[in-house]
């Protein structure tokens, strides 16, 4: 459960933040990148979909990302709804406050605690939504040059033997 919670609030990034304000970050600082964000493992993740018989290069894209596309729109979705619920809430708030009727005894303090929570997940879901898909156009960035590169070599090699 921590760990969950660290992957989506961005705690995991303090220790990184914490040497940057005692010092300048050096190379030897930041975290390697994971295999799966490496370009040559996106990279054969492309041509494989690609190979495998799709029709165009957005196609091939998508199909590479659809699981990564997904949860991104389940937390923008999430977000749309938090968003939403925020002005019902503040009315619902503003008018038990104002009339003094209250469907039951703590209706006013329970609103406002649903609107704390509200504003919460709106908060985390956009910065997931954010972080995800730009995570995702780093990865389509490096991938597409280094498909290109395989592509000239191999068309290279063919040009050699002519």
């Amino acid at each position: 459960m921590l760990i969950f919670f660290s992957k989506m609030s961005f705690w995991w990034m303090i220790p990184l933040v914490k040497k940057g304000y005692e010092r300048p970050l050096e190379e030897k600082d930041v975290p390697l990148l994971g295999v799966a964000d490496q370009a040559g493992t996106q990279c054969s993740l492309f041509l494989e979909n690609l190979n495998a018989g799709q029709s165009s290069l957005i196609w091939a894209i998508v199909s590479c990302y659809k699981r990564e596309i997904l949860v991104s729109g389940f937390f923008a979705f999430l977000k749309v709804l938090t968003l939403s619920a925020g002005p019902l809430l503040l009315k619902e708030f503003i008018n038990v406050s104002s009339s003094g009727k209250k469907s039951f005894r703590h209706e006013g303090v329970l609103i406002a605690l649903g609107l704390l929570l509200s504003k919460c997940l709106e908060s985390l879901s956009q910065r997931q939504w954010y972080f995800r898909m730009r995570r995702v156009g780093i990865q389509v960035r490096s991938l597409l040059p280094a498909a290109i590169y395989r592509k000239q070599q191999k068309l290279a090699c063919f040009a050699n033997i002519k």
